[in-house]
């Protein structure tokens, strides 16, 4: 660390940011984390490390001929998590946030799911009305949408927001988003900046209100007190433990005799 500038973070985060990528704690290696980074501390070896995980889109396998057809081609997988939301009408689709996703980054996840399903529907609605013809694997994508991304969206925006409000933030979540809130205020201070020295004092003006507003969702978050949710399988986990003991006792007793 001490070969680098103690802002060497931020500059990194601030360049991702530019291009379009968000934060975001719960990240994993997995194809729903694209586009998104995270930090972490070894607290071991005094290191900070900087996650990426890039767009990335998988290389055809088979022969020849199936190695340059189309992705597209294929069409949906039906039976992902990623197709049910997008298929399902609204009704169902509220009855799945509810029951599959209690917290804030399973939402929050879910949320990044349907904005970019949104995109390439609407793409795909587009070459429609230029009257470009679609691959059957894009026709199948297109058939397969519920048409309702935007009612979805939105719903969830307010469930999400809900969740803030509410104090519904597990401790990593609330660290995650008071992070995200601090740089958009840093974000907004740098436009109001910029906005001053072009003489746009209207502009300015709404710029300070937005600010003012992230200040005082940044002030609740910090107020809030972190929840932990129970897991699927908490109780069963529990008996599992409470079972156990008498072997540990057992091991434990063996190793002293021994």
């Amino acid at each position: 660390r001490s070969r680098y500038s103690d802002d060497m973070t931020k500059w990194a985060t601030n360049a991702l940011r530019e291009i379009g990528f968000s934060d975001d704690r719960s990240a994993a290696v997995d194809y729903s984390s694209q586009g998104t980074y995270k930090q972490q501390h070894d607290t071991g070896q005094n290191l900070k490390y900087l996650v990426v995980f890039p767009h990335v889109k998988c290389a055809s396998q088979g022969n020849s001929a199936d190695a340059s057809a189309d992705a597209a081609s294929v069409g949906p997988n039906t039976s992902s998590k990623e197709y049910i939301v997008t298929a399902c009408e609204f009704s169902t689709f509220g009855e799945i946030v509810s029951s599959k996703t209690q917290s804030w980054s399973q939402r929050k996840r879910l949320l990044k799911i349907l904005q970019d399903a949104k995109t390439e529907f609407d793409g795909l609605e587009q070459r429609l009305i230029q009257g470009s013809p679609l691959s059957p694997g894009e026709q199948a994508i297109y058939d397969a949408n519920s048409g309702c991304d935007a009612e979805k969206i939105s719903w969830l925006q307010g469930e999400i927001k809900g969740m803030v409000d509410n104090g519904k933030l597990t401790a990593d979540e609330k660290v995650q988003l008071i992070e995200s809130l601090s740089a958009n205020i840093e974000a907004v201070d740098a436009e109001i900046e910029q906005s001053r020295a072009e003489g746009k004092d209207k502009r300015v003006e709404k710029l300070e209100e937005k600010k003012s507003a992230i200040q005082t969702r940044l002030a609740a978050v910090r107020g809030c007190t972190p929840v932990r949710h129970r897991l699927k399988k908490g109780d069963e986990i529990q008996k599992a433990v409470v079972a156990l003991q008498p072997l540990y006792a057992l091991e434990e007793k063996g190793r002293a005799m021994a």
